[in-house]
Formats: C-alpha cells, sequence, structure tokens
C-alpha cells in the first residue's frame, strides 16, 4: 500500500543535487561588506553583499578558484575590491567601477591572497612543482613581485601585521602532513625607495612532532592567536610580539582547529578592540562558538544551539557583528551574520540549500562509542531511520575519507537521503580520526589500512548488539581514503556486509605515492611507514592486490579527471569483479575529479546508490530471531 506520510518524508536526488556549497567568508576592511565564496555545479563565484546599500545589495564576482592541492584561499577582499584567485593568476575587481585588473601571472598556482592594512601590498602562496614560496606584490607602484619566504616545501594561512613589518604564516615539510607537524614562521620586512624585502625569519612555535594553525594578528598590533596541540589537543595561545613570549589561553579537552586540508580555513577571529578571540571549539562531533578574552577569561557564545557546526568565522571590523558558515544536523549549511551584542540577533544571508527540505524530514545524530576488537574506545554519530519499518531496518556504515577527518553533527546530505528511506546510518570515526585529541589521531600512525578497517567492522557489531539494524542488510559506504577502507573490510569480512558502496577508492598504496598530487604524495610515511622498506605492508592494504578475495555486491564511481586518486585505481577491482561474476556495477563520471560538482552527476550518484541497494540489500531477507543469536 502506497504510505503517503512516508512519501512525503522522502528526500529526493534532486533535492540533493540543488544545493550549493559555500566556502571561506570575509568583511571588507571598511567593515559594511560581506564576501563569501559560492559554488554550483562547476561554477564559483564570489557573492558580495553590501549591508549599507539598497542600490545594489548582492554582486556576483566570477571566480576560477583556487586549485592548490584541495583547494581553498580563493579570494580576499579589503578596501573595495575582491582579490581573487585562478590557477596561476591573481585579479582584482573594484566593488564601485566593476573593473578587473589581472595583478599577477605566476609560474606556480596561487592561493591566500591578503592584503596589507594601507592596501599597498597582497601577499599570497605560490605553489610550484617541487615547493610553496610566500610572495609579496606591489598594488600600488610599479607591481613587482617579491618571495619573502620559500624556507618550507609548503605554505598556508599567510597574516598580514597592521604595520606592514610582519607576515605570520605556517610551513611545514614532507613527510609531515600539516596536523601532523608544522611550524609557525614570522617573516620580518624591510622597505625602501624599491619597495619591500625580507630581512629576518624566525620560528614561534611548532616542530615536526607539533601542528600549528591559523596565524592572525591581533588588530592592535600586540599578538598573534594561533592553535597549536602541543598538549594533546588544539588549544588556543597567544604570542606577544613586545616581549617575545606564548601564553596558552585554553585548557580543555576540546579542538580550536581542523586538520588543515585546504588553505583559507578559519577558526579564529580577533575582537575589533583586540580584546578577544573568538574561536570555534569542537566538542563530541559538536563545534559551538566560544570568546576567549586576552586575560585569559572565556565562555560560550550564547546564540541558536540549533546550529552544531561551524566551519568558518570573521568578525566585522567595525561593527559587533560575527560571520559564520553554520549548519545543524537538520539545518542546511547557511551563511549567518551574529549580533554580539545582548540582542544576539541571527540573520541569515544565504541557504545552500531551499527550504524545500523541512526539518521533519530530518534525523537527528547522537554521538556513540563502542569497544573496538581490541577493546580501545572508537567514536561514532548514529542516525536513526525517519520512517519506520516492520522489524529491524537496513542499515548504512559510511566511513569518512582523509583518513585525517571527522564526522560532525553538520548537516549531511548523504545522511538525510538514506535515512528518510528507513535506514539506520552509523558514521564512523575510526581510530585516527581528528576531533578527539592528538593521541587519537596518532593511532592510524603506522595502522592505515587495518585500524580503519577493524573499526568499521567492530561498528557493524556493535549496530547489530545494540539491535538498531538488521543483521542482514549492513551496506559499507566510503570515498576516497573512506573507500580504501570499505574495500578492506570487504576483502577480510565477506559476508559480513550485505553490499559496498566506494566512490574514488584508494586501492593501490603503492601507486598514491607514486600517482597522487605533490601535498599527499609522502602521506603514507606515516601511516603505514616509510617506502620502499615497508614496501611488503603496502601490498597488504592495498586492496586492489586482494580483490579476488571481495564475494559481497559492491559499486563503484569514479571521475575521469580525478587527479589525486587516478581512476585506475578502481578499474583494477571492477576487473576483478566482472572476471569472477560478482554483483557490481562502475559508474564514470566524465569531467568530475575527486567528488562531484555536478548537479547531473550528484542525481545520477544518489539514483544509482538507491537502486543498486534496493536490488541488493533493502529487498534482502530480514534476519530472523535464530539469525540475530547465531
Amino acid at each position: 500500500m502506497f504510505d503517503k506520510d512516508n512519501h512525503n518524508k522522502i528526500i529526493s536526488a534532486g533535492d540533493v543535487a540543488r544545493g550549493k556549497r559555500f566556502g571561506d567568508i570575509q568583511w571588507d576592511s571598511h567593515g559594511k561588506t560581506l564576501a563569501w565564496l559560492q559554488r554550483k555545479g562547476q561554477d564559483a563565484v564570489i557573492m558580495v553583499k553590501e549591508f549599507d546599500s539598497d542600490i545594489y545589495p548582492y554582486t556576483e564576482i566570477p571566480c576560477g578558484g583556487a586549485s592548490v592541492n584541495y583547494g581553498g584561499g580563493d579570494f580576499t577582499i579589503a578596501h573595495r575590491r575582491v582579490f581573487t584567485a585562478c590557477d596561476n593568476e591573481l585579479w582584482s575587481t573594484g566593488l564601485l567601477d566593476g573593473k578587473r585588473v589581472l595583478i599577477v601571472e605566476s609560474d606556480g598556482m596561487i592561493a591566500s591572497p591578503t592584503v596589507s592594512s594601507d592596501g599597498r601590498y597582497v601577499a599570497y602562496v605560490v605553489s610550484g612543482k617541487d615547493s610553496d614560496e610566500i610572495v609579496v606584490s606591489q598594488l600600488i607602484g610599479d607591481g613587482s613581485s617579491v618571495v619573502v619566504s620559500n624556507d618550507y616545501e609548503f605554505y598556508m594561512q599567510p597574516s598580514w601585521h597592521k604595520s606592514g613589518e610582519y607576515i605570520a604564516c605556517v610551513g611545514w615539510n614532507s613527510p609531515e602532513m600539516p596536523w601532523d607537524g608544522s611550524e609557525l614562521q614570522l617573516i620580518c620586512l624591510e622597505y625602501d625607495k624599491h619597495g619591500l624585502r625580507e630581512s629576518n625569519k624566525a620560528v614561534l612555535d611548532g616542530s615536526k612532532d607539533i601542528a600549528v594553525f591559523q596565524p592572525v594578528f591581533s588588530p592592535d598590533g600586540k599578538w598573534i592567536a594561533y592553535v597549536t596541540d602541543v598538549t594533546g589537543w588544539g588549544e588556543l595561545y597567544l604570542y606577544d610580539l613586545d616581549s617575545a613570549m606564548a601564553k596558552r589561553l585554553t585548557s580543555s579537552l576540546a579542538e580550536h582547529a581542523r586538520p588543515a586540508w585546504g588553505q583559507g580555513m578559519r577558526t579564529l577571529a580577533w575582537s575589533s578592540n583586540s580584546d578577544s578571540v573568538y574561536a570555534l571549539r569542537s566538542e563530541d562531533t559538536v563545534v559551538r562558538l566560544w570568546k576567549y578574552g586576552v586575560d585569559g577569561t572565556g565562555s560560550e557564545v550564547a546564540w541558536d544551539s540549533n546550529y552544531t557546526d561551524i566551519t568558518t568565522i570573521d568578525v566585522c571590523p567595525n561593527e559587533n557583528t560575527i560571520a559564520c558558515l553554520a549548519s545543524g544536523s537538520n539545518i542546511p549549511a547557511s551563511i549567518v551574520a551574529v549580533g554580539l551584542d545582548n540582542s544576539m540577533d541571527v540573520q541569515v544571508i544565504a541557504r545552500a540549500q531551499d527550504r524545500s527540505i523541512s526539518s521533519s524530514r530530518l534525523s537527528l545524530p547522537k554521538p556513540v562509542r563502542w569497544a573496538g576488537n581490541d577493546t580501545t574506545i572508537v567514536h561514532g554519530l548514529y542516525y536513526p531511520p525517519i520512517i519506520e519499518s516492520s522489524g529491524l531496518p537496513p542499515g548504512i556504515i559510511m566511513v569518512h575519507g582523509g583518513p585525517t577527518g571527522q564526522a560532525t553533527s553538520s548537516f549531511d546530505p548523504k545522511v538525510q537521503f538514506f535515512t528518510s528511506r528507513g535506514y539506520t546510518v552509523l558514521q564512523v570515526n575510526y581510530r585516527g580520526s581528528t576531533g578527539y585529541g592528538r593521541d587519537y589521531m596518532l593511532e592510524m600512525r603506522g595502522e592505515w589500512g587495518r585500524i580503519d578497517r577493524d573499526d568499521l567492522i567492530s561498528a557493524s557489531h556493535f549496530l547489530v548488539d545494540e539491535k538498531l539494524v538488521d543483521p542482514n542488510r549492513i551496506v559499507a559506504m566510503g570515498g576516497s581514503a573512506g573507500g580504501a577502507t570499505v574495500l578492506l573490510a570487504l576483502v577480510h569480512s565477506s559476508g559480513l556486509f550485505a553490499a559496498g558502496v566506494c566512490s574514488y577508492p584508494v586501492t593501490d598504496m603503492i601507486g598514491l605515492t607514486q600517482d597522487t598530487h605533490r601535498f599527499e604524495r609522502h602521506y603514507c610515511h606515516n601511516l603505514i611507514g616509510a617506502y620502499p622498506a615497508y614496501k611488503d605492508i603496502y601490498r597488504q592494504r592495498s586492496a586492489i592486490l586482494s580483490a579476488d578475495e571481495i564475494t559481497d555486491p559492491l559499486i563503484v564511481f569514479h571521475g575521469s579527471d580525478d587527479k589525486v586518486v587516478p581512476i585506475e585505481q578502481s578499474i583494477g577491482v571492477v576487473r576483478s569483479l566482472r572476471e569472477r561474476d560478482i554483483p557490481h556495477e562502475f559508474h564514470v563520471f566524465d569531467g568530475e575529479g575527486h567528488g562531484w560538482r555536478q548537479e547531473v552527476t550528484i542525481s545520477k550518484y544518489f539514483t544509482a546508490v538507491e537502486q543498486f541497494l534496493d536490488k541488493h540489500v533493502k529487498n534482502k531477507r530480514q534476519a530472523t530471531q535464530i539469525d540475530r543469536l547465531y
């Protein structure tokens, strides 16, 4: 019988595909203009909102997008001009006259532009074939450029001091990733009649075993705020430029940074009077906004508690207002302006999804934990199905990528798509994930492809033991590094899962060290071991070499233009499935890279997965009481 109530709760593939994606958010230096990156499909624009004008309240500026590593750091806004990075070019667009001017063309890829307070210079990251640089170009004068730092293989997050005499940035060298070990560098500048040059540099914090994140100068020029995990958690520190001393502002079992997968990430923002720092504080998958005074006081900013995840923030330089990209488990991502006075007014500037997806159609998560196969505690987020069914529901265990990452209590359209169809969903934050302290993240050292696999398998036992799913109808789903985890679980636990869903999976660990982009080329050094000394381990953890042991139905997706994980990594696994007549599907999306951007692709993906799971999982015989006992 057709169930009208249940049908009305279903989120369609089109609902998911039509959503926008937001990036960085910044206030202009005069405090009346807000800009943010907005993507829909392949197109990216910088949206600009004027708060003191009724003539043109919104402006769209084309943005090709920065393509350093995983992107980010696409633009900055200052002095009524928007500066956009497009591959190896940096452009400026005037907000008053609309004039677009090429500032510089580089041999390398450009990202993270930032303008000096006097508007005379722009600093940015240039990523070349073998290394990065911090470069400064004149905006007023002859337009000359000078390299002010090239001491590291990688750079991110340059920040100007108000005097123009200093630039702070984060740098690191392989085989470390920025969350493994990185350094806070202070670049001292000198000026003469020909312009500026680097005069001296100093490392203020960090090392190959300590990570630092997002240095930002206070408006009065006295402090540098930044995050470091020297205590085992990402804590907020202040460096006093006068005394050359650092002090810790926070002391908590919480994270104030996120793994730096992209340029332009912001979890810190100074108050306009320099007496406090606003910071994003993550505890057990929930991210809240906190305010920390330079005197050591701190408290949560009490605004709408339904927003349980915030990814980026910026404070208006002359108003008591903060802009952020926020979402809740049942609130799609939104650009939000929050008044930081007693009224705490919240203004939604833009929404990623239209309002056709009502909160009644969305599932709310519950943080869960269980003992893994070696009794170590494993974390996750459990989402109950929205649609009730007779007996226990089918379940999907989702594995995030990275593998250094975390599933948070944010709006996740993939989760909601399946809970609206009667699936239980469990997002696994396996050992090695961030958000639970440095020690939990370091559990992955030397163990990628083993402990994440084991934690996925133990997650299925947890769901069964808690009677949250039908044991005969459990799906393993993941992409990229998460796809590797899914495939290895299918290899080592044949018959445990009713089906697997993989998107652009890593199947060849040796190939990954040779074929991926420079940012991740040495990633496996810490996750598995030095190559070729640990060659045998690399082979053991490569699903492509044991694909013949996969016997469960599997659907695989890959983009034809994937530069991170080449499509050949999927082809080898699919070839084994085809030769052995294992139920499978292989979908190649033309023009897509490491993730889906086009609306038509996203719609095809969800439609294909739904149909595949209907055939191999949802309509499969439900487990009997005897099945559950034995």
